[in-house]
């Protein structure tokens, strides 16, 4: 709910003659995040306390006796992956690829559940929420595909369901624990404590570990059977620790992402059943050659770190899925050159790459061309080469022969026209959900995108914008997000009509010189996001400001 909404849920709802605080209302409407369950649910029990029982910790303790029944009933196979979540810092923002990894990797998975759909009950359950896309750090999130956080009552209700299970222990749950052979461990609070706490157990039991901030004293050494390691923004990480992570035999999933990790160690190979490697945003400026043989790695993650070149040998790593190169994320244009070896031809089951091609050998982007399994691509190129003939008709050969390519990202300078990716080479890839082109430019809209019938998301910037354009993508049964940038100024308001276009729209973003638009009634019934920006400065007059906006429903 919105901000103003929630605020009447909850004064209508906790109706009462105490007086609450205005520091507290905002407290707890801060934290309900809009969620009604939580909103009402806390107004209710407020309503009966007095004033000097209106304290945080007891309406933790209060909230979680309310969840409790609910949680009580679900599926079993429900409650391992609604507990797992407790692993998660507070505020943290994650990706569902980060998280599924990890319960893979512990073999947490149900053969007869797909990832959709435990992931879509937590969705549907308000337990994960979608991240708000106003902050900088959120906006940086999604350019990484991270979209989901918890609710910090519902993290506080999961990490005491999870100790009171023996399933997960947090800094704040450990204490008291009294158990001395805990199974997973989230630590990211510091406590003098904690070192001489984990001294005393025996963590040999111990099959997962998340450590962040400048949680100090983690006996790395002891943990000898861990599953999985995630290390993600741990200030306290030091290239002496890797002697212990090598000696973790079993190890399936690492991440070290936002650490001072610098280099890594040849012993690195010994992690034979290593599967995620997560070595974003790093300072890495080189791969072993002894990485290569780690035979059963699947996904590799390199962004935003400056590493420049990999090694030959990554040509033996066939049964890598994922290969993430370049800078901030996978939509982030800026990004670092990291030059490919040709021989990534050989890796013929790779699923997901995004890599710059900037500087790169017109024989590399060929080499692509027999990566015939992709689903997921992302590529940067200068302007020379999206300017280059030779290089747009091997780009257009590439796309011809990747039919299953789900997601195409490309990124080029400013200037760019991309006029030769047309028709007879996309209607190829048939399960196409998501298109996008930044920096290039269309001179008109390109209707062949129509004929693809899964396309879901589409971001792209044209010269201008006709009216039956609006129609042809109002008609595109399955499109869910359009992302419009338009770079001549329209001479009259464009118009959206109401019923029977755009009826999946969920999310616009318009960025214009002057977003000039008018919303008729009924126009996009399913539009929840809205997001009009002017990137090009102009003031905007009264005849030029977007109206009918109240028509959204």
């Amino acid at each position: 709910m919105s901000e103003q909404d929630s605020k009447l849920l909850f004064r209508k709802t906790a109706h009462s003659e105490v007086s609450f605080p205005n520091y507290l209302e905002e407290e707890v409407l801060r934290k309900c995040a809009g969620i009604p369950l939580f909103i009402s649910g806390m107004a209710d029990w407020l309503r009966e306390q007095k004033e000097e029982q209106l304290k945080l910790p007891t309406m933790l303790k209060q909230f979680e006796r309310s969840l409790s029944p609910a949680y009580d009933d679900l599926p079993h196979w429900l409650k391992v992956q609604l507990l797992y979540v407790a692993m998660f810092p507070q505020g943290y923002i994650f990706a569902k690829s980060s998280f599924t990894k990890r319960l893979d990797a512990e073999m947490l998975t149900y053969p007869s559940c797909t990832e959709e759909d435990y992931f879509g009950e937590l969705i549907d359950r308000n337990i994960i929420t979608r991240v708000k896309s106003s902050s900088k750090q959120s906006r940086q999130a999604e350019e990484e595909g991270c979209h989901w956080q918890v609710n910090y009552f519902m993290l506080h209700f999961l990490a005491s369901k999870s100790a009171a299970n023996g399933f997960v222990y947090t800094s704040g749950t450990l204490k008291n624990s009294g158990d001395n052979k805990p199974r997973r461990l989230s630590l990211h609070e510091p406590d003098l404590q904690l070192p001489s706490l984990l001294e005393e157990m025996n963590l040999s039991y111990t099959r997962s570990l998340v450590v962040s901030g400048v949680v100090s004293g983690i006996p790395l050494d002891k943990l000898i059977f861990l599953k999985v390691l995630d290390l993600e923004g741990w200030c306290c990480f030091e290239e002496q620790h890797w002697l212990a992570i090598c000696k973790l035999f079993l190890l399936r999933y690492l991440s070290l992402r936002k650490t001072l990790v610098r280099k890594l160690p040849p012993k690195i190979k010994d992690l034979y059943k290593l599967e995620t490697l997560d070595l974003s945003h790093t300072q890495i400026t080189e791969l072993p050659s002894q990485m290569c043989e780690l035979a059963g790695l699947r996904m590799l993650d390199l962004r935003g770190t400056p590493v420049m070149r990999l090694p030959k040998q990554f040509q033996k790593m066939r049964q890598l899925r994922h290969l993430l190169l370049g800078g901030n994320g996978v939509d982030n244009p800026n990004t670092t050159v990291t030059q490919v070896p040709e021989e990534i031809r050989y890796l013929c089951d790779l699923d997901t790459l995004a890599v710059d091609l900037s500087g790169c050998s017109p024989s590399l982007l060929e080499a692509l061309g027999s990566i015939w399994k992709l689903r997921v691509l992302a590529i940067n190129c200068s302007f020379h080469q999206s300017t280059d003939r030779k290089f747009q008709e091997t780009l257009c050969s590439c796309i011809e022969k990747w039919e299953q390519l789900e997601a195409l990202t490309i990124h080029c300078e400013p200037g760019c026209h991309m006029e030769f990716l047309s028709s007879d080479i996309l209607v190829q890839t048939r399960w196409l959900m998501k298109f996008k082109v930044t920096g290039g430019r269309f001179l008109n809209f390109p209707r062949w995108l129509s004929k693809l019938d899964c396309l879901a998301f589409i971001e792209i910037t044209i010269e201008k914008i006709l009216q039956d354009d609006l129609t042809i993508l109002g008609k595109m049964r399955r499109l869910e997000c359009l992302v419009l940038g338009l770079h001549l100024l329209p001479e009259e308001a464009v118009v959206i009509d109401g019923e029977p276009l755009f009826l999946g729209l969920q999310r616009l973003s318009v960025r214009w010189r002057v977003p000039w638009m008018t919303f008729m009634k009924g126009a996009m019934p399913m539009l929840t996001h809205l997001e009009l920006k002017n990137i090009g400065g102009s003031p905007l007059s009264e005849q030029c400001v977007s109206s009918g906006i109240i028509n959204l429903q």
